[in-house]
């Protein structure tokens, strides 16, 4: 099993990078978790509501092939 943990991309600039980069990274490779790093007033390794990147990422987390902890049953 993979996961990808402790990433993310700091201070995001590429603003398709959840979609470009990491859903099709995590489908190549089968990534089974992905973790980003910390959120900070001076940093942040993930998005965030009004962020740039934040509408790419619910791009992201509506893709039927990537699952988050609430699609995950027994």
């Amino acid at each position: 099993l993979y996961a990808l943990t402790e990433c993310g991309n700091k201070n995001l600039v590429d603003h398709t990078w959840w979609t470009r980069v990491i859903a099709p990274l995590a489908k190549q490779y089968n990534v089974c978790y992905f973790l980003t790093w910390r959120n900070a007033p001076h940093e942040y390794f993930g998005t965030a509501p009004g962020q740039s990147d934040a509408a790419d990422f619910v791009k992201m987390y509506n893709d039927k092939e990537v699952l988050f902890l609430k699609d995950i049953t027994k």
